[in-house]
């Protein structure tokens, strides 16, 4: 993992919530609360803030601020390495209590975080969305058209 990628990996709080989630269900285990923990951290934190960064890109240009997509080199590289994160969230993802539920978080952070405004004004971005999406599947592709119909429709 890169310094960028942990950076990015410290910054979501989808752990935090998870934990307090489950937490408030009913009492866990230290050992239920660590494969919790794992099951997001690093990795699937890590896919969090860095697709919150991919859409970001353009604004944080204009503003001049620091946006750890743009360490990658190449539209290629950043595809790559966000499938090397994708595959290690839902490796770490296997076996957690309600995991279908788990995946379905994963699913919906791309189709969310892709179908925003930013990604679809932006025909180099768009097209690197498109890459994106596959990672997630069917499901994603299903999430990510419902929320783009959603978010023209509230356009209006």
């Amino acid at each position: 993992m890169r310094w960028y990628e942990f950076a990015c990996c410290a910054a979501s709080t989808l752990a935090l919530y998870c934990l307090a989630a489950y937490a408030a269900a009913k009492p866990r285990t230290e050992q239920e609360a660590e494969k919790l923990k794992k099951g997001y951290f690093p990795w699937m934190q890590g896919v969090h803030i860095m697709l919150d960064y991919f859409v970001d890109q353009e604004e944080d240009f204009e503003e001049e601020e620091m946006n750890f997509a743009a360490y990658y080199t190449s539209e290629d590289e950043m595809v790559e390495r966000f499938h090397f994160l994708d595959e290690k969230a839902s490796h770490y993802l296997t076996g957690l209590p309600d995991e279908s539920f788990h995946r379905k978080i994963k699913q919906g952070l791309y189709a969310i975080y892709l179908s925003d405004g930013d990604v679809q004004n932006n025909l180099e971005m768009k097209h690197a969305a498109k890459r994106l999406i596959g990672l997630g599947g069917a499901s994603t592709k299903f999430f990510y058209y419902n929320s783009w119909v959603f978010r023209r429709r509230n356009k209006k």
